[in-house]
């Protein structure tokens, strides 16, 4: 990934945000149960972090994932999005076999963080991914496979899963593409 310049990229904020707490780098990744390199090579621009990672970080910073990826803050209480409307940034992860972006209003003000994920074919997140507080999903398109602890489920278009952030996981889509709304309940606004 090409280092970013601007402070469009949301590990050039969080640089801003964790100085702006007198944290330090290796504070931050601890708590974010991040390596310090690669939370290094994130605050300059030249990597991505998965949804999980940025959930971490976002709780370590004390502040929303919306706030970290640069969404504006607005003073209405109700968020609504469009069909047809342009809900980006999207952002790739670092692998860039899946991309991301938060469709949840900064505004809202509950313990929320929503994402629409889209995830290539033969995706697979290659380690487990835990954060705090609940984690629900709910599959647009496709067919995933999500590993909860010790047990596997096949999750297909139009089914609903829900599970603690805390118990580690893995996502993976099947065969083709897949959608995936994805609503973390707890995490840190």
């Amino acid at each position: 990934m090409k280092q970013a310049t601007d402070l469009s990229h949301p590990g050039l904020r969080a640089r801003v945000l964790r100085r702006q707490r007198g944290k330090t780098i290796s504070q931050v990744a601890e708590v974010a149960n991040l390596s310090k390199a690669h939370l290094s090579r994130f605050e300059r621009g030249e990597k991505a972090l998965s949804v999980a990672s940025l959930l971490r970080l976002a709780s370590a910073l004390e502040i929303s994932v919306g706030t970290l990826i640069g969404e504006e803050i607005g003073t209405g209480e109700v968020h609504l999005v469009r069909a047809n409307q342009e809900i980006g940034p999207v952002r790739p992860d670092d692998g860039g076999s899946y991309s991301f972006c938060s469709i949840g209003g900064p505004s809202i003000g509950t313990n929320h963080t929503t994402f629409l994920l889209e995830l290539q074919e033969k995706y697979e997140h290659n380690s487990e991914a835990f954060h705090g507080g609940r984690e629900l999903l709910y599959v647009l398109s496709g067919r995933v496979i999500i590993k909860v602890g010790k047990s596997e489920y096949t999750v297909s278009e139009g089914d609903y899963m829900e599970f603690p952030g805390t118990i580690p996981h893995v996502l993976k889509s099947t065969c083709g593409a897949a959608k995936v709304l994805l609503v973390v309940l707890g995490a840190t606004q």
